[in-house]
């Protein structure tokens, strides 16, 4: 029966979400990096732009493909686990779908703020980081939570790589059972019930946002 491997399954999602969490963490950081950096046209904007072209066009599978299989090929010393195989090419493909939230919600910000900053003689950083900034997050939490839900969705593809996450373990669970059915029935639930309360608290700051837009207005 099903219910016997519930306990594995339940292992499984541990680490999918495991790995989810040092996603989304250093995907984070490298995207507010890369999405600052394209902000305010530095010496390193090229190189920002060329980093986040390249990884939004290259799909996380063959990232998880080309980390595990080819680095090696290069050199000996480039071999890595396939969990942490799993989370770098996640956030290296997370970094770039951030920058880009972040840039947008940077540039949401009335280009006038950050001027009369710098008349007041207030640094670029310290403009970005204590006025433009703070204003920007509330146009950015809907699509950052919707990206966190994405990263987490995309977690089962390490799968093809032996990462021992939920999908891998419900293929092990079906070679003993033969109940592929029941098996991927309850590990869609398992996504459905741990996303749906994320997607209900995107969809209240989207409407708590909209609210305070309609007030501004009038």
């Amino acid at each position: 029966m099903i219910f016997d491997y519930i306990p594995a399954l339940i292992d499984g999602l541990g680490l999918t979400l495991l790995i989810t969490f040092f996603s989304i963490s250093l995907g984070t950081i490298g995207g507010i990096i890369l999405g600052v950096l394209s902000f305010i046209k530095s010496p390193l904007h090229i190189m920002a732009r060329i980093y986040v072209e390249i990884f939004l066009g290259i799909p996380v599978l063959i990232l998880l493909i080309w980390v595990y299989y080819v680095l090696p090929e290069i050199s000996p010393l480039l071999i890595i686990s396939p969990f942490w195989t799993a989370v770098l090419s996640m956030s290296l493909s997370a970094s770039a779908f951030i920058a880009e939230i972040i840039n947008g919600g940077l540039r949401s910000v009335s280009k006038g703020q950050m001027d009369a900053a710098l008349m007041l003689g207030i640094s670029k950083s310290d403009a970005i980081r204590h006025i433009i900034l703070p204003q920007s997050i509330q146009t950015m939490w809907p699509a950052l939570i919707m990206q966190y839900i994405t990263i987490y969705k995309l977690v089962p593809l390490a799968s093809t790589i032996g990462v021992m996450e939920i999908l891998h373990t419900g293929g092990l669970i079906i070679h003993k059972t033969y109940e592929p059915i029941a098996v991927y029935s309850t590990i869609a639930i398992f996504f459905m019930l741990t996303v749906y309360p994320l997607n209900l608290f995107a969809r209240k700051i989207r409407n708590r946002h909209a609210r305070k837009e309609l007030l501004y207005r009038i």
